[in-house]
């Protein structure tokens, strides 16, 4: 797959991938983030992803035939010979109206109702890509195309924590309140970004998610256990 190289400053190089969201992208983004990592620790300072963006900070600033022998060795990589690590994460969702306000909308502007919104939702298996936005909202690739509509054209001013929406091509769980301009169609009982732990976020990228149905009832229960900080997330 054909990639640009961007020198952004001397001490920041910037990988490309074509415009896309796709696992092969992501897969290959993750191998050369290990590699580097295992390979490079004195020199790499930062690396970040982006859906088809690989960043890489260096210690000190670096020149192109330096970068040219490292972009060599990464290229030369499979990914057969990498031992896969990732998982899938269930994420309890309450679409009851109290917990979706946008729901009946999103459904009516789809053209769809309430319920095969709900069937397509957790049908689907999401790709963790990256965290940003906020701390700990999760980029997920993998929803379904009969799911994409444009963000609304006037944000919501207060979108609540734990909100579970859809925007564009993506859809999201909102870790913070925040303002926010997607379509909210149900509501997660879960932390997902927790300050207080060693990692404040449990999946990982590379990871799968998968949302499953529940009802207000359940949700409250999972609620407490969570606020107890007896629930444990589970995972296949």
């Amino acid at each position: 797959m054909e990639k640009k190289i961007i020198f952004i400053q001397p001490d920041l190089v910037e990988i490309q991938w074509p415009n896309q969201i796709n696992d092969s992208i992501l897969e290959e983004q993750l191998l050369w983030k290990a590699y580097l990592q295992a390979n490079y620790q004195a020199s790499v300072y930062e690396i970040r992803l982006g859906y088809h963006v690989l960043s890489v900070l260096f210690s000190k600033p670096i020149d192109n035939i330096e970068f040219e022998s490292i972009l060599s060795r990464l290229k030369k990589l499979k990914k057969e010979n990498v031992v896969n690590q990732v998982k899938t994460w269930s994420i309890p969702v309450c679409y009851e109206i109290e917990f979706a306000k946008d729901l009946e909308l999103f459904a009516n502007i789809k053209n769809l109702s309430i319920e095969k919104v709900i069937q397509l939702h957790t049908t689907s298996f999401y790709r963790l890509h990256f965290y940003g936005f906020l701390p700990g909202f999760m980029y997920l690739g993998g929803l379904t195309e009969e799911l994409y509509q444009p963000r609304k054209s006037s944000p919501d001013p207060l979108i609540k924590a734990g909100s579970v929406a859809i925007g564009g091509q993506q859809t999201g769980i909102y870790p913070t309140d925040s303002p926010g301009g997607w379509y909210v169609i149900g509501k997660t009982p879960l932390r997902i970004f927790d300050i207080n732990q060693t990692c404040p976020v449990v999946p990982q990228q590379g990871d799968f998610i998968q949302f499953f149905d529940i009802s207000k009832t359940e949700y409250l229960r999972i609620e407490n256990e969570v606020q107890l900080g007896n629930y444990n997330w589970s995972h296949a």
